[in-house]
């Protein structure tokens, strides 16, 4: 789960990036950012409950 949040994080970062560039956020870099935050809340408690 954390790695599928890294991949995501490193997709956001990228559209991020590009959207500074052009000065315009695009409905991508909000649903990555979404789904980023989903994925690390999930996997940072999956690592704590597994403990």
């Amino acid at each position: 789960m954390l790695a599928i949040g890294g991949i995501i994080a490193l997709v956001f970062s990228i559209l991020l990036i590009n959207d500074l560039e052009s000065e315009t956020i695009t409905q991508w870099t909000v649903m990555t950012s979404y789904f980023m935050i989903i994925f690390l809340i999930i996997g940072a408690v999956l690592r704590i409950t597994q403990k």
